[in-house]
Order: structure tokens, then sequence, then C-alpha cells
């Protein structure tokens, strides 16, 4: 059995070789891999050529699907399409998002590089791009796009949860990516299943539709919808090349079936409040002093050397009373990591005595833009957290730090006073201690000042906790 990166370069090869092919016989095969029928043109691809931004240079006849279509690309619009060949979904994506929008472009073959990179020069566009780079490692940031489009890719690649999972990342909180694919419905014979060839030419490499979109529900997108469905026939002429007789007859006949589907699919957003909170945040990292960069610097070390070992990571943010500046920490830097999709992250806080979540606090952070709701009428109320309507809730109320639901072993405890930093100079069960203390807004309390003192407080600890996440590798 070939290995997943055997198959990568088989495709790699293949995809070469169609970059120099021509665009009548890339159309007549079965998505461009070979095996040219004298049945059936056009095996899998769709007609693009009425699409506004159609480019007959760029159009290969790859495809199976029109994803562009379905795609509700606006103008503006950032879009990056997922192995985009020579270019053609990227300049029907670039005819929706304008002059204003951006369109990047990745594949993995060079000569298909060179060959989109070509025809967005010829057609003078400053605002298309084309990045060479192995989609399950995009050469993009995180929250990049608004849109991601793909045409008859995934199906080529072996690691197919690896590359949703890149698409999460590099899609911002809200956005949303349409993609056409080869799926199957029942078992494909082994002959076709096992060939090189048909791997390249996006059937053996198909898995099953349920599969395909189990995965994406497991990659918590949301509101997923099959746009667009048919059958995809693969001529007998076809099939000789790797079935006899009777397994061709076997196969037409079994109830097996191979599928375009086009799907969409949506990244859960933050509360829209909070997202602008965040986009604004991202703005003011120049603002954050060197010495405070250094203290999130060291967290954010913490925190990648934890995710390079496939670890969770819990995070204790500790003040002696838990009222004020550790909830609010705490709950800024689950939003912060939601923020930026970094998973595994578990936020927590905690004192050295308890006392209880300052209205003070939950009221500014109301005020931002979080869901907060006291579950009892206790002196030392317990509070439900909400900043996403997908996101479990944080439970928020003053405790010891060691005690439940707080981790007892192996996590990151930050002080975020210097009361708590003199008072803990061992923090127990801790494999890390930082100190990262702000300034009380209590001494704000029953003046003029205290609701303008806590929301700068909270603004101050959101723009420290985004660059905290923004450091993550």
């Amino acid at each position: 059995m070939q290995t997943d990166e055997q198959l990568k370069q088989i495709v790699r090869e293949k995809y070469a070789e169609i970059a120099t092919q021509s665009t009548a016989d890339n159309k007549a095969s079965c998505c461009g891999a070979g095996g040219c029928s004298t049945e059936v043109y056009n095996i899998m691809s769709d007609d693009y050529t009425t699409m506004e931004g159609y480019n007959a240079d760029a159009d290969l006849g790859l495809g199976c699907g029109l994803p562009t279509q379905f795609a509700q690309i606006k103008q503006g619009d950032t879009v990056v399409d997922v192995g985009s060949g020579a270019g053609n979904d990227c300049f029907v994506a670039r005819a929706h998002t304008g002059d204003k929008g951006k369109v990047i472009g990745i594949d993995f073959t060079p000569a298909m590089i060179q060959k989109a990179r070509m025809n967005a020069a010829t057609l003078g566009f400053n605002n298309v791009e084309f990045r060479e780079g192995d989609i399950e490692h995009m050469p993009l940031g995180v929250n990049t796009a608004d849109v991601v489009v793909s045409n008859c890719v995934l199906n080529l690649v072996p690691n197919k949860d690896g590359v949703i999972k890149e698409i999460y990342r590099v899609l911002k909180p809200g956005g949303h990516f349409s993609i056409s694919d080869v799926v199957l419905v029942g078992q494909l014979p082994d002959a076709l299943r096992k060939d090189a060839e048909m791997y390249a030419g996006c059937v053996a490499g198909a898995i099953q539709k349920e599969v395909y979109l189990e995965l994406i529900r497991l990659n918590k997108f949301e509101n997923i919808i099959v746009q667009k469905e048919k059958p995809i026939i693969i001529p007998n002429d076809i099939l000789k090349n790797y079935l006899s007789e009777a397994e061709i007859a076997a196969f037409n006949n079994g109830g097996a079936g191979i599928f375009s589907v086009t799907v969409y699919a949506e990244k859960p957003v933050l509360f829209p409040s909070l997202q602008s909170f965040f986009d604004k945040a991202q703005l003011g990292f120049n603002q954050i002093a060197i010495e405070r960069k250094t203290a999130l610097k060291e967290i954010s070390d913490y925190i990648s050397q934890k995710r390079k070992l496939q670890k969770e990571i819990e995070l204790n943010f500790i003040c002696t009373h838990n009222s004020r500046r550790s909830h609010i920490s705490q709950i800024m830097a689950q939003a912060a990591a939601a923020y930026y999709s970094i998973e595994n992250i578990y936020c927590y806080s905690g004192g050295t005595e308890v006392t209880a979540f300052n209205i003070n606090a939950v009221k500014a952070l109301r005020n931002i833009g979080f869901e907060i709701e006291a579950t009892n009428n206790l002196p030392n109320p317990v509070y439900e957290v909400k900043y996403s309507s997908t996101a479990p809730k944080l439970i928020a109320f003053s405790k010891v730090y060691t005690s439940m639901p707080n981790p007892q072993k192996e996590y990151g405890a930050v002080l975020t006073c210097s009361q708590a930093d003199a008072s803990c100079p061992i923090v127990q069960g801790a494999d890390g201690r930082f100190k990262l203390p702000y300034e009380d807004p209590k001494l704000s309390d029953g003046t003029p000042q205290q609701d303008q003192v806590y929301i700068e407080r909270c603004k101050q600890i959101g723009l420290e906790m985004l660059y905290l996440f923004s450091l993550v590798k």
C-alpha cells in the first residue's frame, strides 16, 4: 500500500503533466488524469463558460462542480482557492470580490503555479495571487479568508481531515466555504481504489459521502448544506483499463455510486460585538509595552510547547480574591483563543481566598459583548458565561485556586496581581508559573469613573490575551 507521501507525489507529478496538456485532452479524461474516453467528453467538469470572470486559458477541465457559483462571494471579500490549478476559480471569484477584494490561490504543483501567475499577469489583476504550498499546511495566517472555495481537490489528498482543519484555521469566524468534490456511496472495486492513475483521477481517493460530511461536522463547522449533487458515470471504455468485463458488469449493477457534491459550511462566529472588539484590538498590539510583551511571550511559549507535545493546555488565572482581574483574564483568554481558532485551550480562575465575582467586572464584560447570567442568588453566585452561540459556556465563581473544577496538576498558573505573586512563590500542581499583574480596578469603586475604569481594564486584558494567542505556534 502506498504511503500518503507517495500518493501526494503521484498527484504532484500527474498535475505537472496536466499543466502542459491541452485543455481538450484534460477535459476528455477522468478529472484530467488520463484514460480518455470515446464515449463521454467532460466526464466530471461543469460548464464555466457563461460565468463572469471565466478565462479559457485557465480552464483545464479539472473540476467536478461550480463552487464559485454557490460561494456567496461579496464585494471586498478575501477568497482562498484551495488547489487553484491554473486559476480559473480564482478569476471567477475575482469577478465577485471586485477591485477591493483579494483572491489567493494555493497549489503544490510548481507548474500549475507558474501557469496561474502567467494567466493573472495577462489579465492584469493585481489583487489575485498564487502561492505554492501544501494545502495541509497552507501558507496563510489564521483568520485570513472570508470565503474558501475548492474544486475537485480534497479527494486527491490522503489526509482530508488535515485539510478541513486548515480550512477552519484560515477562515475568519463567521466565514464559510463552498467546496465541490467527489464522494462515494457504496464500495468501489479494489482495482479502482488501488490504481495510482485513478487516484490522480479523483475517483480512487474519494471517500464515502457520509464520512466526508461527518469530517466537516467533527471539525466544528455549522450549517452544513449539500448545495448540489450529481452522479458521475465512468464510461466502460475507461473502466476496462482497470476491470474485467465481469467486474464492469458487477460494478455497473452493484449499487455503488460516484457523485460530485458541492458542500457549504460556516465557521462558528463569536458574538458580533466580541468579533468587532477583537478585530479592533488586533490593531493595537504596538501599544503593549515591551516588558509586557516579554511576559506574554513566556506564556505563549509554554502553550506552544504543550501543543507540540499534543497536550491539552490548562491555564489558571490567579488573583488574591478571585473577584476581578483573574475572572476577566480567564474569560478574555478563552475568547481570544477561539478568535484565533486555537483548540484544546481551557481557562480557569482562582484565588488565595474566596469572595465573589465582582458585579462591576460582570457589568463591564457584558458591556463589551459577553453574555453572563447568574444561576443562583447566593452571596458567591455561579455565573454562566457565553462568547459564542456554539462554544461551551464558561463557569465563573470565586474559589480558591486549588478548588474544583480548576485543574489540579500540569497547568499554567498566571498570577494577575502582585499580592497573589507574593503569596504563591510556589503554585501547587502547576508546571508553569507566570507573573502578569494588572492594576486593580477596585480603586475606582464608588467614583464617577468606576464604569469606565472597569471597561478599560477589560480592554487592556483583552488586548494582551489576544496578543498572547497571536504568538502561539
